[in-house]
């Protein structure tokens, strides 16, 4: 009994060190490193539990009132932050949830993006209450599933054909009769009410050979003329010739984004994963992805979706062209938390 207070009042005070230098760490984590010599505990039951810890720092507050009033545990508010809510100790605790999921450095930065934003929203609003981790964990899936869905796209993309970098506009492919085949999208996955609107969006947002606009009548006879100069000669700042290189130049992009995606290791983490990386029970997670994420998740990407446009020194590489799009992801998204 004595070994187990003795653990109970220095994992209370490793907990609160911690917020107060701003090196957040979760209370089971921190109750989990505190281990006796094998045989002290019998069977598979925790030495020391999360409520060993606060009420170690009852006693720590009741005793040194300083102390506890500066590095205190409660929920911080807009006027009353805490030290472990600067954007240092926040990208901290997120590489430090995460590292078991040995994530690519495009999706870290990504979580670490949206857990300082919903953070901030969290103080600004006083509205949710929800702890630093499970904020993180519910990221952390949010951001595999974007990822994960992107990839598949990008396979999709890639098999189909309209990747050829030979293949003109409105051409067959080489040694085929057939047009090149459409990406198509698995719905099975998706609300029934969304599936067909979101599989038109997105084969019209990512097939090649969609054009970049419709040819209206008044223009039908600009945009089929021949771009011929006075002497005769092809005519590089003609309207056709304008259109023609804009449309090249975004097939040449998405092509950069497939093959950029395709590279990359596997996104996908299952909940099981992120649950044992960051000490958060699954239905913890699943729940503030369904409540606080999945509703704005078209936000959320968009947010990322405009960090990755802006120059900074922190930014991880490829960020610019993996998350160009991102933001098109939200309608592959379900509300299951799953692919």
């Amino acid at each position: 009994n004595k070994l187990k207070q003795s653990a109970a009042l220095g994992s209370a005070l490793l907990f609160l060190t911690a917020r107060k230098l701003g090196w957040a760490r979760s209370l089971s984590e921190v109750c989990s490193s505190f281990q006796p010599e094998e045989g002290i505990v019998k069977g598979k039951e925790a030495f020391l539990k999360p409520k060993h810890c606060s009420r170690a720092m009852s006693e720590i507050r009741a005793l040194f009132p300083h102390y506890g009033r500066t590095a205190d545990s409660s929920p911080a508010t807009s006027r009353n932050p805490t030290s472990i809510d600067t954007a240092d100790s926040i990208a901290g605790f997120v590489e430090h949830s995460t590292r078991k999921l040995e994530l690519p450095p495009v999706a870290l930065a990504s979580i670490r993006t949206l857990v300082q934003h919903c953070r901030k929203e969290q103080l600004e609003t006083e509205a949710s209450t929800a702890k630093l981790s499970t904020i993180c964990a519910s990221m952390s899936l949010f951001v595999c599933l974007a990822g994960a869905s992107l990839q598949r796209l990008a396979r999709q993309a890639q098999n189909s054909g309209n990747n050829d970098p030979k293949r003109k506009p409105g051409t067959e492919s080489a040694g085929s009769s057939k047009p090149a085949k459409r990406i198509k999208l698995e719905s099975s996955d998706w609300d029934a009410k969304q599936s067909s609107e979101e599989a038109k969006l997105m084969q019209n947002l990512f097939d090649d050979d969609t054009p970049s606009h419709e040819v209206t009548p008044e223009h039908k006879d600009i945009s089929t003329a021949t771009p011929l100069s006075p002497s005769g000669g092809f005519d590089i700042f003609s309207h056709s010739a304008v259109e023609y290189q804009e449309a090249e130049k975004r097939r040449y992009e998405m092509r950069r984004i497939w093959d950029a995606w395709s590279e990359q290791m596997p996104w996908h983490r299952n909940i099981g994963r992120i649950e044992q990386s960051c000490g958060v029970s699954r239905n913890k997670v699943l729940t503030f992805y369904k409540k606080s994420i999945y509703p704005r998740r078209q936000s959320l990407l968009k947010l990322l979706q405009d960090s990755s446009s802006s120059s900074s020194s922190n930014a991880a590489p490829l960020s610019s062209i993996l998350l160009k799009n991102i933001a098109s992801a939200a309608p592959l998204l379900n509300s299951n938390g799953t692919l």
